[in-house]
């Protein structure tokens, strides 16, 4: 798979019309994701034999750097150092003014693999955006047609994950006649998925839409889950003809 990216401004030049290149990164793998592709690319190993692996290879590393060992994977060397400033030669450690932090460094043959096999392909920068794939409300088990007021819905996509203590950022329910509502219980908040509680909303017609951060940059993006999704039954539903969705905007 290519190591896709996009240019963007330096802002941090003044003056100057450089670009840099932002990679996008599909998404971040926690421990049960890593242990998923490792059950997955066919291992003899079961799921439950590498999961008392990895947990014996992180409290071992643990335990080493408290002992005060350095440590040298082959994903990485790892090593604990001290922060903070020493007055005079008898001054000691104050956990006021100093701090014990771990130091982590990409293996030798990693990097090496890395510029060898590595095959960058350039994107145009919008695709960088929050993708919502495919909306599934568990109450009813439709896919991308209901949302439940009540129920729990499950959105599916890439780089979905948002910062909820940031107002700005966040899963929203636009309304078809421009109201906005942002979801406040949001029970799992990943890249690909997020499960929230859908909220109350009267009958009538809705999109989704997921603004955030990317890669921690002060901008935000948003983007917006394809097709319309329906609260009530049809019948429950204003008379009058369809009207087509206004100017999607989300609050400042």
């Amino acid at each position: 798979m290519s190591i896709r990216y996009a240019l963007y401004k330096n802002e941090k030049i003044a003056g100057k019309d450089h670009l840099v290149a932002r990679v996008h990164t599909i998404g971040t793998l926690d421990k049960e994701e890593m242990l998923e592709r490792m059950v997955r690319s066919g291992t003899t190993l079961t799921r439950t034999d590498l999961l008392g692996a990895w947990e014996l290879i992180e409290e071992t590393g643990r335990t080493a750097l408290l002992d005060g060992w350095g440590i040298s994977l082959p994903l990485c060397h790892a090593r604990l150092s001290i922060r903070g400033v020493f007055e005079e030669y008898d001054d000691r450690f104050d956990p006021h003014r100093h701090k014990v932090v771990a130091q982590f460094q990409s293996d030798g043959d990693l990097r090496r693999a890395i510029y060898r096999d590595a095959r960058p392909a350039r994107m145009h920068a919008e695709e960088l955006r929050p993708l919502l794939l495919a909306y599934y409300d568990v109450f009813t088990g439709q896919r991308d047609q209901v949302l439940t007021p009540g129920g729990i819905g499950r959105l599916y996509g890439n780089r979905l994950r948002f910062d909820p203590d940031d107002p700005r950022q966040g899963l929203f329910v636009l309304g078809a006649d421009g109201g906005v509502v942002r979801v406040k219980q949001v029970a799992e908040n990943r890249s690909r998925k997020l499960i929230f509680l859908v909220p109350p909303l009267p009958a009538g017609a809705y999109k989704l839409a997921v603004r955030a951060a990317y890669s921690g940059e002060k901008d935000l993006d948003v983007g917006f889950l394809d097709g319309v999704l329906q609260v009530g039954s049809p019948e429950a539903l204003p008379e009058g003809p369809a009207r087509p969705f206004p100017l999607l905007r989300l609050p400042e």
